[in-house]
């Protein structure tokens, strides 16, 4: 029996051929698909977080200097007051009553002095009596100086430009010396107390700006730095500082808790990868980059991490092409294709 062998050649050479244009789709399909970054570079801060409170720009509490019965309340709770402005005043009638005394025994001993000082042109005198009756005179000029002290004691007033707050007394209440009446600050001008890791106390300067937020207020605030401690701490190795706060609006409270952002550093062409792409190694840590269509391993130098992103110091250049996705996949030379160019939010 005769057997036709043309079809089957055919046939094979059909198969053979297509199996040869086969290859290059399937090494293509072979290639991993990954996200990449391209590097390029950017202008970044480095910032320091820390906590601190709203303080009055000044603070007193206010207390007699002088004991006696409270005559008249001037000022209203929770009200502005004015320097000098009159508080609270004391019974001072005692406190008249002696300067009255002493202004008339003074004149008694100024004419005493003055005979006995004729006198002893002519030694009708000692010189011991008219140093004695001099003595009096300055005596009693000095307790007359005294009471008036105590009678402008008698009347307590406002240290300076603020808000008082609540009272602690009542007319006709009796104070002895040191009791307090109440508390007043200046409320439209605020301190903002924070303290800064020793390692960045160079970089905070007076004059420089710092923005803080308060819990519940979405706004960010700014203070301007005017003073810093005069040395780091040798127990907490912080440095405190403080921080002028503009509070005409009203909408700050002292005792309020702060968290407070702080530029220490600025860089201008600060080369950045996407933070997941950065792992770590026995050797230190690495980045998958993405030449001519496969992966290389490359080790890196790590600066600045910021919340998505981190610094690269060494390693890579403008235009290398990073992986972000598929790094537990390569190794080294492993075919890649790009499926997502991405891009890096700013921090």
């Amino acid at each position: 029996m005769k057997i036709n062998l043309f079809p089957v050649l055919f046939m094979l050479l059909i198969t053979s051929c297509g199996n040869n244009d086969e290859k290059p789709n399937g090494a293509r399909s072979s290639a991993i698909p990954v996200d990449v970054y391209v590097l390029d570079e950017q202008a970044i801060t480095e910032t320091v977080n820390t906590t601190g409170n709203l303080k009055p720009w000044e603070t007193a509490t206010l207390r007699t200097r002088t004991a006696g019965e409270i005559t008249r309340i001037y000022f209203e709770e929770g009200q502005p007051v004015k320097q000098n402005q009159k508080l609270v005043q004391l019974d001072d009638r005692p406190i008249k009553a002696r300067l009255r005394k002493l202004k008339s025994e003074l004149t008694t001993a100024q004419l005493e002095r003055d005979r006995n000082a004729k006198l002893r042109e002519v030694n009708g005198i000692s010189q011991r009596e008219l140093d004695q009756s001099e003595n009096l005179v300055e005596t009693l000029k000095a307790d007359i100086e005294e009471q008036q002290v105590m009678l402008d004691f008698s009347t307590i007033k406002a240290p300076f430009d603020g808000t008082m707050g609540l009272r602690t007394v009542s007319p006709g209440d009796y104070l002895n010396v040191g009791e307090s009446i109440g508390q007043m600050a200046v409320e439209n001008t605020l301190r903002l107390r924070f303290n800064i890791p020793g390692k960045f106390a160079s970089a905070v300067k007076t004059g420089d700006t710092v923005k803080f937020e308060i819990q519940g207020k979405d706004t960010i605030y700014t203070a301007v730095v005017f003073a810093r401690e005069a040395q780091i701490s040798a127990t907490s190795r912080s440095m405190d500082v403080v921080a002028k706060v503009d509070n005409s609006a009203g909408n700050l409270i002292p005792g309020a808790f702060a968290r407070v952002k702080i530029k220490v550093k600025a860089y201008d062409n600060a080369a950045l990868v996407p933070s997941e792409s950065v792992i770590s190694n026995i050797k230190g840590q690495s980045v998958w980059v993405m030449k001519n269509g496969k992966a290389q391993n490359i080790e890196v130098n790590p600066g600045l991490r910021l919340s998505k992103s981190t610094q690269i110091l060494s390693g890579l250049s403008k235009g290398d092409t990073v992986l972000t996705t598929g790094l537990l996949q390569v190794r080294e030379n492993t075919p890649v294709i790009v499926k997502n160019i991405i891009k890096i939010e700013q921090n």
